[in-house]
């Protein structure tokens, strides 16, 4: 494929800038509903997640990446795709609607069941533009889906805030799902991305979905896995419990989820390029490995330090039961560098078949663990999982090292330093915490500042060359940002 480093490039940019502006909106407007509203509320929110996100894959029906990924499709197949969304969309909402009781009795809640039967009309409204987002893709048209997110970020944000301000608890955080999804569609039908028709040919639902329904069963598994601690907090412990740690987890996903996201998406085409030449495979290997150490580490140990301070200026003072969970998850956070790259040698080196098997391998240890781990307390339950991450990157070590050829001591030689001066940049900084009576924004503030100037130093003395490798990076993201803003305002 003939594809422009620059298109790869800006879109990359378009991916990360995206995601950050996205997050910091939707971290914004939680700050706000989390002063409003209870625990309970996002813990009753959280657990109709779950029921939604697997609708809304069934509902996709695989299709979203047959029409991404297949070639020369024709008018017809986009329409025959869009009837089968609606359709689904419509028989899935019915069977939730009737099952709504069941739902709430598993959970032993009452008040779930007119959730479930408001919150699942959300697919409905999804299953209006999965067709025109899937073109986008296709288009890389990056720049369309970004401004399309925050568009609809605003708007749901904004909605949900008022309703939180008048009183309209867990309503609130229902109304911002629905509202989200009704402004994609408004914006992506005033952009008239794609003509509406009706037209279905069960020529080309046979052809495409036996591609697609494929994708959809890993997708199925997938997204039952990403929503599995939501399942089992919200049955195994209380409402608020869930509450507490979707805050911590919303917490965790603006720094270390959207930096892993844009580092994955660098390095797997990054890396594949040099999959037939070994010196050059190492040294783009090193190369982003040490940038990832570089951010991750840091960030993380950074986060654990002053996880108290932070939730509390945040999210207010009765969030203070997030702080033990967050301090658990963020911990991920150290093993995920490696885990992201040497995650993906296997694959990267065409043998998709250990990837798969691998993936399916550790999933299965997961839920073991997890499943012990639920006779336990809350904290323990969450804390197994960071051990599960942990043992997935000392597997990865070995799988980087049977793929990419790159030896265990060299991985610990770009792990070890960073981690180290992170750990000098923490206890350093931690003195403040230790000050009586400080207001936490205070102890924030200083803190992340010594911390900061620690680590940098010591990165600057004694890994110039990285040191040397981000700020190129960072003045090229600086220009990037700069010819956009001039883009905007000109």
């Amino acid at each position: 494929s003939s594809m422009s480093p620059k298109k790869t490039l800006s879109g990359l940019f378009w991916n990360g800038a995206e995601s950050f502006f996205l997050q910091l909106i939707q971290l914004l407007v939680s700050m706000v509903l989390a002063r409003l509203l209870t625990a309970v509320d996002f813990g009753l929110n959280s657990l109709i997640s779950v029921f939604i996100a697997v609708a809304d894959t069934i509902v996709q029906g695989g299709f979203r990446a047959t029409i991404i990924m297949r070639p020369n499709l024709q008018k017809i197949d986009f329409s025959t795709a869009f009837v089968y969304n609606l359709v689904v969309a419509v028989l899935l909402y019915v069977a939730m609607f009737f099952s709504a009781p069941l739902i709430a009795s598993f959970y032993d809640e009452p008040r779930l069941v007119l959730l479930v039967r408001v919150l699942g009309l959300v697919n409905i409204i999804h299953a209006g533009y999965f067709v025109q987002d899937a073109l986008l893709q296709k288009d890389m048209r990056f720049k369309l889906l970004a401004q399309r997110n925050i568009f609809a970020a605003l708007i749901s944000g904004g909605i949900a805030i008022t309703m939180a301000l008048f009183g309209y608890g867990v309503w609130s955080l229902v109304c911002l799902t629905l509202a989200r999804a009704v402004a994609i569609n408004i914006f992506l039908w005033l952009k008239s991305v794609w003509k509406l028709s009706l037209d279905f040919s069960w020529k080309s639902f046979k052809q495409n979905f036996a591609f697609g329904s494929r994708m959809m069963l890993t997708n199925i598994t997938g997204v039952i896995f990403a929503n599995l601690n939501n399942l089992l907090i919200g049955k195994f412990y209380t409402k608020a419990d869930l509450g507490y740690y979707y805050q911590a987890r919303k917490l965790k996903t603006v720094p270390i989820d959207s930096a892993c996201g844009v580092l994955t998406k660098t390095s797997t085409p990054l890396l594949s390029q040099d999959q037939n030449d070994l010196q050059e495979l190492h040294r783009t290997y090193f190369h982003i490995t040490r940038i990832a150490a570089l951010i991750l580490i840091p960030v993380s140990m950074l986060l654990f330090v002053f996880s108290r301070d932070l939730i509390v200026t945040m999210f207010g003072q009765k969030w203070e039961a997030s702080v033990p969970i967050f301090r658990i998850i963020v911990l991920i956070g150290l093993f995920q560098p490696f885990i992201i790259i040497n995650g993906q040698a296997s694959a990267i080196m065409g043998d998709s078949r250990f990837y798969l098997k691998f993936d399916t391998a550790l999933k299965l240890f997961t839920l073991l663990v997890s499943f012990i781990a639920l006779r336990f307390s809350l904290l323990i339950f969450i804390a197994s999982q960071t051990a599960v991450v942990f043992v997935q990157m000392i597997l990865n070590l070995f799988i980087a090292r049977k793929y990419f050829r790159v030896g265990i001591r060299d991985q610990m030689r770009v792990y070890a330093p960073y981690f180290a001066y992170s750990a000098i940049a923490g206890l350093s900084s931690s003195v403040f915490g230790l000050i009586p009576g400080l207001p936490s924004i205070i102890i924030l503030f200083a803190g992340v500042g010594i911390f900061t100037a620690v680590f940098c130093t010591l990165v600057y003395i004694f890994e110039r060359k990285t040191f040397d490798d981000v700020l190129k990076l960072a003045r090229a993201g600086i220009e990037k940002m700069k010819g956009w803003g001039d883009k905007v305002t000109g």
